[in-house]
């Protein structure tokens, strides 16, 4: 039982340390229409809306003309994917 419980820690300890990898990480719209399967419309109405956060590159608060200045985190995108 001990073995497991050893186990059990290691892994939690893998999986913390794998999120806190992906949070940091950024994507620009290309890469998040890859990574979703869906279409470029709904990511930018996701933008719009703020259902989705963002940053740019370049500061400021309006949502920019050219998508390759948006930049969104992995764990922004998993949790508008699962609604939270």
């Amino acid at each position: 039982m001990n073995k497991q419980i050893q186990l059990e820690y290691r892994l939690k300890r893998i999986e913390q340390l794998l999120l806190r990898n992906k949070i940091s990480q950024w994507m620009v719209i290309p890469e998040v229409i890859k990574y979703t399967s869906l279409s470029k419309n709904t990511i930018i109405d996701a933008l719009k809306s703020g259902a989705l956060k963002y940053s740019k590159k370049s500061g400021g608060f309006k949502l920019p003309k050219t998508s390759d200045c948006i930049l969104v985190r992995i764990s922004d995108i998993e949790r508008w994917i699962d609604g939270e």
